[in-house]
């Protein structure tokens, strides 16, 4: 759907090269250059009207001159000439262009942001996409494809790069190549004038040749599909980004307290940890990150065991894991009488664990087959400070053969230079991470702790509502209607005590604060790109001084809630404070997720500040609040940067043979009945559904098809229950809108025994009553012209056809709204 048409950009057997050129040092024969070196395996055909041959190619006067349609066009004409180059790449067929030439934003800068939107429509018009403008490029190493002006030669591998500009792509490559980093594939975004994010991180999350996705995220002016792209990636393979805040100050206009502790690097690190991706903050950790994450297991525990000769070194480890909210191993009594029996008396009898500087090859080696054979052992860190006195190429030796038959990780570190190159090859070879430092190699740890924790937030999906709880939302909305129709965006006392006890919210006199309550803070406010945030932390007239608060997005359930509370020190002291103090996180919790729920349903409230909330004694008080408003635009639905699960669109169906069943969003927990539903279904209905043979749908598959974003994305199934109770899916539609929300792409498949039963027209006509109520203007989808069954029941709902010979398939479009 979003992705169509990226296999020829990706993927391509033949390129057109438009502004091919001879001039040295010019884009065009730098290009050019780059894909006969790179010996792409398929024609490149040079385009320019003022020469004959180009590198000893036949060159082209135009588009329409070319011999046959190439799959990709590389686009390093002026920048004027884009737009017009892109519809005559439509015309001719070609679906995928690399838009090289750069300036154009600064293009006589009057006329710059209007040439970017020029081509940004005529891509569109002719269903072409672009990656570009203004970027580096585009390499796929695995398959000789070089289509950039990049200076140095990029290795094959399986990480995948994505940037923004072309300098920093450059900087990235230029400092990869003498590590011998390789990449599957490396893509330089430019202006984004078609393709983002977003959409790339959807494709790189389907190829098999990608491991993990790195990413560089200079500015971003707009989510766009970043995050629903993130979630769904970060559920198969390991996302690491680095995010360079423009910003690191709060915004000098914030009105609220909440508004004033909150900057964009911190909402940016929220956003990128509910969505499952790690952040990191140096270019060296992006690469460590991507190598820890791809090569290890999934962490069982969070618990660390540190192997040492040298006692500095481990407590050097220690020290990085214990200041960052790490955890160490604590060892059962049979492995003390263990390790008691293997070792000389005078071993540290504590995690770290020493072994002396004089150990060698069988001393590790023993030490580890003990230490993994502990079920509290689940990751092992083993450092090495060398001496005279033992090999350290033998005890890293003893450290490959223990990580052979492991189920654990193991993480090394062999201190020295020289002395430690061999060993370091040996790791290398044998897939083992390994660092050159204690302290990196810790860090390492860390980010696999960290991508655990942010793996458990990205399967929380919060539901729109709170069961068991009711608020009178027409009531608070009233309040804040009155005081829009006064024209002010601040509430009063009073009002603002009135919409809290519409959410059960009882506000206090702050004179009645007893001794031991802990003053907090609990606020709303918005970020210009992901919305709405809350904060959490210290409160009262500590609250700026101290600066120690964490930010979540909404929606939140407990343990979401429950997450943000831990994030911050004052956590420390409230699960040590006084009576009750479980109960009292648990009221904390309670409190976060009704916030939530009052942000989710009341999109006129910009910010929120509770300040002082009491904590301690089992309960939490609020004892200080102010609240302010702005009306909304109409795009309400779409100001949450996340979705909760949408309970209100689910609705009981009966089928023409009677049966019952439910027809509601489908949830990430939905893809084993998902695959299951799969293996009911003819080769000739996935052929239908998929314009090909595909046999099985791998995980990855799976969960791109499960995990949606309720927004822009959204899949309806029908399931009914077996009679072991378990839920078995019968049928789905699913449909992708774009950004602008006037085009929708739907797809439907039904039960191969169970055609013939209404089932087909409940799920379309479900989908375009959806898509109507959220104001999309039109509908479309593609069908298959041997597909009599699909094509009579799209024209019992509405929906128009039109016959393509070209591509062998019947568009279908049924207009929903004006505009």
């Amino acid at each position: 759907m979003s992705l169509r048409h990226l296999d020829r950009l990706f993927q391509p057997r033949s390129i057109a090269v438009i502004g091919a050129s001879a001039q040295p040092r010019h884009v065009g024969q730098v290009v050019m250059r780059n894909l006969l070196a790179g010996g792409f395996d398929g024609p490149i055909m040079p385009v320019n009207p003022k020469r004959t041959h180009v590198a000893g190619v036949l060159c082209y006067p135009d588009v329409a001159s070319l011999p046959l349609v190439p799959d990709l066009a590389v686009i390093c004409s002026p920048p004027d000439t884009v737009p017009c180059q892109i519809e005559a790449l439509g015309q001719r067929g070609v679906h995928a262009a690399v838009v090289i030439t750069g300036g154009l934003r600064h293009e006589s800068q009057q006329h710059g942001p209007e040439l970017l939107n020029r081509i940004r429509a005529a891509a569109r018009a002719a269903q072409v996409r672009v990656l570009g403008p203004d970027g580096l490029g585009l390499i796929v190493p695995g398959r000789r494809l070089n289509a950039s002006f990049s200076h140095v030669e990029v290795l094959p591998g399986k990480l995948a790069l994505v940037c923004q500009t072309a300098g920093l792509t450059a900087t990235m490559l230029d400092w990869a190549r003498p590590r011998g980093i390789g990449f599957s594939c490396c893509v330089s975004l430019g202006d984004c004038a078609d393709l983002d994010f977003g959409v790339v991180i959807d494709y790189l999350s389907q190829d098999p040749a990608t491991r993990a996705i790195l990413l560089y995220i200079e500015n971003l002016t707009e989510r766009g599909s970043l995050l629903p792209a993130l979630r769904t990636a970060a559920r198969t393979k390991p996302i690491l980004c680095i995010k360079r805040p423009h910003v690191t100050a709060p915004p000098a206009d914030a009105v609220s307290v909440t508004g004033a502790l909150t900057t964009p690097g911190a909402v940016a690190d929220a956003a990128l940890r509910r969505a499952g991706a790690l952040r990191v903050h140096y270019l060296h950790e992006l690469f460590e990150a991507a190598d820890t994450l791809s090569g290890g297991r999934p962490l069982r525990s969070e618990a660390l065991t540190i192997l040492t000769n040298n006692a500095t070194h481990g407590q050097i480890a220690a020290d990085e894991v214990l200041s960052s909210d790490g955890q160490l191993a604590m060892f059962s009594p049979e492995t003390m009488a263990r390790l008691d029996q293997a070792l000389p008396f005078a071993w540290s009898r504590s995690n770290p664990l020493s072994i002396l500087i004089d150990a060698d090859k069988a001393r590790y080696a023993s030490v580890l087959e003990i230490l993994l054979a502990d079920k509290a052992v689940d990751q092992v860190l083993v450092l090495h400070a060398p001496s005279g006195i033992a090999d350290p190429d033998e005890a890293a030796a003893a450290v490959v053969e223990a990580a052979a038959k492991t189920r654990g990780n193991i993480i090394t570190s062999w201190a020295g230079g020289s002395t430690s190159a061999n060993a370091r090859k040996l790791f290398a070879q044998a897939g083992i991470p390994s660092y050159d430092t204690t302290a990196r190699a810790a860090r390492a740890f860390l980010h696999m702790v960290r991508h655990r924790r942010n793996q458990a937030l990205l399967i929380e999906t919060p539901p729109s509502s709170l069961a068991g709880f009711s608020p009178d939302i027409e009531r608070a909305r009233a309040v804040i209607t009155a005081a829009l129709a006064e024209g002010r965006t601040e509430l009063t006392a009073t009002e603002t005590a009135s919409v809290l006890a519409a959410y059960d919210l009882r506000l206090e006199p702050s004179e009645l604060g007893r001794a031991g309550e802990r003053p907090l803070i609990l606020g709303v406010t918005p970020d210009r790109v992901f919305g709405p945030v809350i904060l959490f932390g210290e409160g009262g007239e500590a609250a700026k001084a101290s600066r120690d608060t964490a930010i979540a997005l909404p929606p939140l359930n407990p343990p979401l809630a429950r997450d943000l509370i831990s994030r911050t020190r004052v956590h420390r002291s409230l699960a040590t404070m006084g009576d009750q103090p479980e109960a009292t996180l648990e009221a904390l919790g309670r409190l976060l997720v009704t916030v939530s729920q009052l942000v989710v349903d009341l999109g006129e409230i910009t910010d929120l500040d509770l300040n002082p909330v009491l904590a301690g004694a089992g309960q939490v008080r609020l004892c200080g609040a102010r609240l302010w408003v702005a009306a909304t635009n109409g795009e309400d639905r779409r100001r949450l940067a996340l979705h909760p699960y949408p309970k209100a669109l689910e609705e009981r169906v009966t089928l023409r043979d009677g049966t019952l069943a439910l027809l509601r969003p489908i949830r990430p927990e939905d893809e084993p009945a998902h695959q299951e539903f799969f293996s009911h279904l003819t080769p000739e209905d996935i052929r239908y559904r998929f314009f090909g043979v595909v046999r099985k749908l791998d995980h990855v598959q799976m969960a791109r098809l499960t995990q949606i974003d309720y927004d822009r994305e959204m899949a309806f199934i029908a399931v009914v229950l077996d009679s072991e109770g378990t839920p078995r899916t019968l049928g789905v539609v699913r449909s992708i809108t774009d950004p602008d929300n006037t085009h929708a792409e739907f797809a439907m498949l039904v039960r191969s025994d169970l055609k013939g039963r209404g089932l087909g027209g409940i799920l379309l006509r479900k989908m375009v009553r959806y898509c109507r109520e959220h104001g999309t203007s039109e509908i479309t989808g593609q069908v298959m012209p041997d597909n009599p069954d699909m094509l009579r029941l799209v024209r019992r709902v509405g929906f128009t056809t039109k016959l393509h010979l070209e591509e062998e398939v019947v568009d279908v479009r049924l207009r929903l709204n004006d505009g």
